[in-house]
């Protein structure tokens, strides 16, 4: 099984340029990411804009741009409670190339975790 922790995805998101920052206010010349986890579990991955907006992939439904406290809270519908932000200098905005590794990436570690909680 693929390690779906907390750290690990601080390393993946390390890969592509990214440190660990404080919080998810907006700072101009940074693009920043933050990570919901329930009980632990890294859950879902939400990205600033670079209007200050956040923006979310549903499952298999459209993007969406949110408040980051919406998707929060342990209710079966929810993701959890943000356990770490991320950030690195907004060079990549505008680059499909990086967000499209940084969102599969994502994807497939939260898909393996999703499956191996099923067996």
């Amino acid at each position: 099984m693929a390690d779906a922790s907390v750290r690990a995805f601080a390393e993946l998101y390390a890969s592509l340029g990214y440190e660990g920052c404080g919080d998810g206010r907006f700072q101009r010349g940074f693009e920043k990411v933050a990570l919901f986890a329930k009980d632990g579990a890294p859950t879902h991955a939400a990205r600033q804009l670079p209007d200050a907006r956040w923006t979310s992939k549903l499952g298999r439904w459209e993007d969406i741009a949110h408040r980051l406290e919406a998707l929060t809270g342990n209710e079966p519908n929810e993701y959890g409670e943000i356990v770490v932000f991320f950030r690195r200098p907004n060079a990549s905005f505008g680059r499909r190339s990086w967000l499209d590794a940084l969102l599969d990436a994502t994807r497939t570690a939260l898909g393996t975790l999703a499956a191996s909680r099923r067996r």
